[in-house]
């Protein structure tokens, strides 16, 4: 009975020294980031009918040039100038202005296929902002569709200023 008891006490003591015990700690770490983009490009509409619609073509690209250090955001808004207002149909002195950003290896292959992809792009209304979409770290242009206002009560020209603005995802 005494060599049945030790070889027990033997085995309690090698059973209780297997155990152990872990602990985790964390790193939390943040790269230096900068978000820039930096817009070339204008795009003269020129004199057209009413309720007429203008499309850019590929040439007519607005660059988006991305010099942030991480991936972006972009999104558009416009201010009007003179009479006109951005809405989401055209009515008199009313516009509806459609854009879309493409990086540059996404953009269509052709001034049509342009045309159909602006032509379900969304509209800018109102002073809202649009979501344009994320830019890598690449680079891209927004192009726009415009479809003048049925009727304008002014005989000017007028100014649609698009402001394209970068953000973090």
């Amino acid at each position: 009975m005494k060599k049945l008891l030790v070889v027990l006490v033997v085995l309690a003591c090698f059973t209780v020294g297997a155990f152990a015990t872990s602990n985790q700690f964390t790193i939390t770490a943040q790269v230096n980031s900068s978000i820039a983009i930096a817009l070339s490009g204008t795009w003269a509409v020129g004199a057209k009918d009413a309720s007429s619609t203008a499309t850019m073509v590929l040439t007519n690209g607005i660059a988006v040039t991305n010099t942030s250090t991480v991936a972006c955001s972009i999104v558009a808004s416009v201010a009007n100038s003179g009479s006109w207002v951005a809405d989401s149909s055209a009515a008199e002195n009313k516009y509806v202005l459609k854009l879309a950003a493409y990086k540059t290896a996404n953009i269509p292959a052709s001034d049509g296929a342009l045309a159909t992809a602006l032509g379900s792009a969304s509209a800018v209304a109102g002073s809202a902002n649009l979501e344009l979409g994320a830019l890598d770290l690449s680079n891209g242009s927004v192009f726009a569709q415009l479809q003048l206002p049925s009727k304008s009560t002014s005989a000017a020209s007028q100014t649609i200023t698009v402001t394209v603005t970068a953000g973090a995802l």
